[in-house]
């Protein structure tokens, strides 16, 4: 056999022990994943694309935070340290966090520090359910997002494009049509879509790269252990609340007795 004929098949053997660890979502099959791009790829912001000039293809990756800021922190600060910049696109109307509290924004601003950006992720089905404007209520979330991240807000993604349009404004960058791509992969529902071998058997050019934090973690679990993971760190969160709760009722109660 020739060193050629080695090459080949010890790159190919690499390769399919790389699809393996990413079919984990682990933390570390991300650092494994995003080692990779680095080796053949440009990683971009969609803000930076069109304001520089770039000298070998490019990948632009994307997190929408559908359930977990903090998971999304967490794999913000994956990429910080490997020197990787992506976006992060937040959803004002998500069913488990609340992007008016105050530790979920300071979240937004340590993700920022961190050299990424922040986009708004929209939903149209919620939006029609408002009776107004759609684009009118658009507007008014960016501006609400650029008040509680502190900083511009230029990219924005549609929730479910698959059921809902998207909205095309000139004033924003619209993620699924910021920029020509070859293929579109996804971790949606903890399954790759269509599939992250495109990475290694087509030779893409240029790629839009769809990770969700939430479905990541330190271990193998498996889906549905991930979602339970998300749901049971939201349900520590309201305990945590109904202990405040419970502590100022009580102060109130102690104050009442002290007057009568």
């Amino acid at each position: 056999m020739s060193e050629r004929e080695n090459t080949t098949l010890f790159t190919i053997d690499k390769a399919r022990r790389m699809l393996d660890k990413l079919n984990s979502f682990t933390y570390s099959a991300y650092t494994d994943l995003l080692l990779y791009l680095q080796s053949k790829w440009q990683i971009v912001k969609f803000s930076e694309f069109g304001k520089q000039n770039f000298n070998k293809a490019y990948v632009l990756l994307r997190h929408d935070v559908d359930s977990s800021p903090w998971s999304a922190l967490k794999m913000a600060e994956i990429e910080w340290e490997m020197g990787v910049k992506s976006t992060y696109f937040f959803l004002f109307s998500a069913p488990l966090y609340n992007l008016h509290e105050s530790y979920v924004a300071s979240i937004l601003k340590n993700i920022i520090l961190l050299n990424h950006e922040i986009g708004l992720h929209y939903d149209v089905g919620i939006y029609r359910s408002y009776g107004e404007n759609i684009l009118q209520t658009l507007n008014k979330e960016v501006q609400m997002l650029k008040q509680i991240a502190g900083t511009e807000i230029n990219v924005i993604s549609a929730h479910n494009p698959s059921i809902n349009p998207l909205l095309g404004s000139s004033k924003y960058i619209e993620a699924y049509n910021a920029v020509p791509f070859d293929v579109d992969i996804s971790d949606s529902c903890h399954r790759w879509r269509p599939t992250i071998k495109q990475l290694f058997t087509d030779n893409p050019l240029n790629i839009h790269l769809l990770i969700h934090p939430a479905q990541w973690s330190e271990e193998y679990i498996d889906r549905w252990a991930a979602l339970d993971l998300v749901f049971n760190s939201t349900l520590n969160r309201i305990k945590a609340k109904k202990e405040k709760w419970i502590t100022i009722w009580r102060e109130h109660d102690r104050h009442e007795e002290g007057i009568h």
